[in-house]
């Protein structure tokens, strides 16, 4: 019986896949975040599935996998390595680290790992409210539990959206859009880059889809490319100041 308790018994072989793209996420957290619902309780529920379901867009996790997190709010040391906290505003580099375990004690089945943010970009960053740090309690050791518990939060509040791998999906599609390597992002999230390749895309959110398709055109150009670039505008590009400026740019040895 307590095997049986486990099984989720909703039905999603025919479920239709959901897909969410960035401006309405933003566009839903705003929405609820200036919404007063008069009520404590409420309102921390309100901040806390706010705030997982921005992560979940940010790193491509599952929910329960944010539970699992390490430093969240404090640094960890990890081989000699520092880990800043996530709540910590100076930290740029926001590694998650997720732990074999969530803090209600269920398995994450991937054991520890490190998780990357799919954008780094600072604006963003403070408009998914990445940096305030609110994990929703639960004492259900069953991941399905916290999981959900965000759906059923979601469909409450009319997101239009209960799938929570609609979320890691806008992730996969930022991460390409932001030019981080499939097996970077495959790793991050925890699966291969066949599951990768294969899953995610079959659920690709037409208007994110376009904004990589067309920002493809807009991304940096190769080293000899910039050069002749600098020369056609009539800067030239093998000036001392220039080249030091190229070598940051480019990340070139000296």
């Amino acid at each position: 019986m307590e095997k049986l308790e486990k099984i989720n018994p909703t039905q999603t072989v025919f479920t239709k896949s959901q897909s969410i793209d960035l401006d309405t996420l933003l566009g839903l957290l705003n929405k609820e975040r200036n919404t007063d619902y008069r009520s404590v309780p409420e309102n921390q529920a309100r901040d806390g599935w706010c705030w997982v379901s921005a992560m979940c867009a940010l790193y491509g996790l599952r929910p329960s996998e944010i539970a699992a997190g390490q430093n969240l709010t404090k640094p960890i040391k990890i081989d000699g390595i520092t880990f800043p906290a996530i709540s910590d505003p100076q930290n740029t580099e926001l590694v998650l680290v997720i732990g074999e375990f969530t803090y209600f004690g269920s398995s994450t089945k991937t054991g520890q790992r490190l998780a990357v943010p799919m954008s780094k970009d600072k604006t963003l960053i403070n408009r998914l409210g990445i940096h305030n740090v609110c994990l929703p309690i639960t004492t259900s050791k069953n991941p399905n539990s916290f999981n959900n518990n965000h759906r059923l939060w979601l469909n409450r509040h009319d997101w239009g959206i209960t799938q929570a791998y609609a979320f890691r999906h806008l992730a996969n599609q930022l991460g390409e859009m932001n030019g981080i390597p499939q097996e970077i992002r495959a790793r991050s999230f925890g699966h291969s880059v066949a599951v990768n390749d294969g899953k995610y895309k079959k659920r690709r959110n037409l208007a994110t889809e376009l904004g990589i398709l067309t920002r493809h055109q807009r991304q940096p150009l190769p080293l000899d490319m910039g050069k002749q670039a600098l020369t056609n505008i009539g800067i030239n590009p093998d000036l001392p100041e220039v080249k030091a400026i190229l070598r940051t740019i480019y990340q070139l040895d000296d």
